[in-house]
């Protein structure tokens, strides 16, 4: 342990460096930023955060509607961004600072929106207003015409053939709008990389007679899961501003019910987990075991999250019997088909570069740390979302279990819309930016986040969080 220590602290020299720099710019501006904050009206943060998030799908439709392939996607009912295709890239160009813009402004309101919610109680108006802005953002969301990746459409594909046959090797697509979508973006639709309980109930959401109304459901079925995490929340009495930072963040619903990534539901399971989970294992423990069996690579994120147990003994047997049930339950239910699903997928991801491949094992170093040791790494924690094969910036979400073990998830969620929008394949195209994206957030969460503490018990209370430095 003592060298395990050492390396850990040689480790984190140059982010300690970054870390004193940006706290010090922090401390110098935080005054005149709370002044600030405090002297707007509350409504004008949802009011502007839900403006510019109109204000830029709107943007991003128009310009995909002015320059991108005509004759494309008139066969399904959402459309898509075809990331191959030099037109969508050109359109982009013209409206790509507009588009930056508007994600900075959308993180700065959210930086003044937790400063005025955690320095002024909300008032029965402000609720209100807040409650408003939600809704907006549902029905906004359900409303959007343009996806920014065929994700949902693979989930149909995924759904229509039930689990036997989505686990198969060269599947072979009935529908032609499917098999048009399927051949643009991948050729041919790989092996269903997803867990049993996700082909269960994506099969049962999403196989209907059309795909209007597949589309529709799978939206519908996040916008309910996005809607248990905040109720979740306040029946666990979080403060107000841990709540209004991610009810009212443009980002969750851009990604989860625009688009409808399948990444929300194990991530509300595990995040609740930690909020519920005071002098219990048991929540953390069945929370891992279902995300796991929704996407096999959760079951690291939850080994993360069970540092919050405070014995070490009990800690490593939830750990054992939840990733004991989660193979087996993946075997029983998925057959050697799906880990030959998964082996192929992994296969199809020998070209990483080097960077993502440094990315991974820090991020595995620092799960590791945090389970063994109640430490958190947040260089390498940040990475966590490089556990899959690409930075895609729905991954993004994966951070969130984790900050709330770790009592720092104002910071990483004031950065999702600025780190999505550089992370997004559609914007930023190169390596070297998204490189720079983990420095960004690295030293956003240095700058405002707790420093690490070594064999701190991290269990959350339902109000461990009002304790927490703004």
């Amino acid at each position: 342990m003592v060298l395990l220590s050492a390396v850990l602290d040689r480790a984190s020299a140059a982010f300690g460096v970054a870390a004193r720099v940006a706290r010090a710019i922090d401390g110098a501006c935080r005054p005149a930023v709370q002044r600030a904050a405090l002297a707007v009206p509350f409504a004008v943060f949802p009011l502007a955060l839900f403006g510019l998030s109109v204000g830029f799908t709107s943007l991003v439709a128009s310009a995909h509607a002015r320059e991108g392939p005509a004759a494309m996607h008139r066969d399904v009912p959402l459309d898509f961004l075809y990331l191959r295709d030099p037109a969508w890239h050109t359109a982009y160009n013209h409206i790509a600072p507009l588009l930056f813009t508007i994600v900075v402004a959308q993180s700065l309101l959210l930086g003044g929106l937790y400063v005025r919610v955690r320095a002024r109680p909300l008032a029965r108006a402000d609720v209100a207003v807040a409650c408003l802005a939600t809704v907006g953002f549902f029905i906004a969301a359900l409303r959007v015409r343009v996806l920014e990746s065929t994700d949902l459409y693979n989930y149909i594909v995924y759904a229509r053939l039930g689990m036997t046959h989505a686990y198969a090797p060269g599947i072979v697509v009935d529908d032609p709008a499917l098999r048009r979508v399927t051949a643009l973006t991948w050729g041919v639709l790989p092996p269903s990389p997803y867990g049993p309980l996700w082909q269960l109930y994506n099969g049962a959401i999403a196989n209907a007679s059309t795909l209007a109304d597949a589309a529709t459901r799978l939206r519908l079925f996040n916008a309910f899961a996005l809607l248990t995490l905040f109720g979740g929340l306040v029946a666990a009495r979080v403060p107000a501003a841990g709540i209004a930072i991610l009810a009212l963040n443009p980002y969750l619903y851009d990604q989860y019910v625009a688009n409808a990534h399948n990444d929300l539901l194990p991530i509300v399971l595990l995040t609740l987990a930690c909020v519920f989970a005071r002098r219990r294992s048991w929540p953390l423990g069945v929370a891992v075991v279902l995300a796991g069996l929704v996407k096999l690579p959760f079951v690291l994120v939850g080994l993360a999250t069970l540092g919050a147990i405070a014995s070490m003994r009990e800690r490593i047997a939830v750990a054992v019997a939840s990733v004991t049930v989660v193979l087996g339950l993946s075997f029983a239910l998925g057959g050697q088909a799906y880990f030959r699903a998964l082996v192929y997928a992994s296969e199809a991801d020998r070209h990483e570069s080097v960077e993502h491949i440094a990315a991974v094992v820090l991020a595995i170093f620092a799960v590791g740390l945090m389970f063994l040791t109640q430490r958190r790494y947040w260089p390498g924690l940040l990475a966590v979302p490089s556990l899959r094969s690409f930075d895609y910036p729905w991954y993004l979400i994966w951070l969130v279990p984790l900050a709330y073990a770790g009592r720092s998830v104002y910071p990483i969620a004031i950065a999702f819309p600025v780190v999505g929008f550089l992370l997004s394949d559609v914007y930023v195209a190169t390596r070297l930016e998204r490189v720079a994206t983990y420095i960004t957030i690295a030293v956003v969460v240095a700058a405002t986040a707790p420093p690490p503490v070594a064999r701190a018990p991290i269990a959350v209370p339902s109000d461990a969080l009002r304790t927490e430095t703004p």
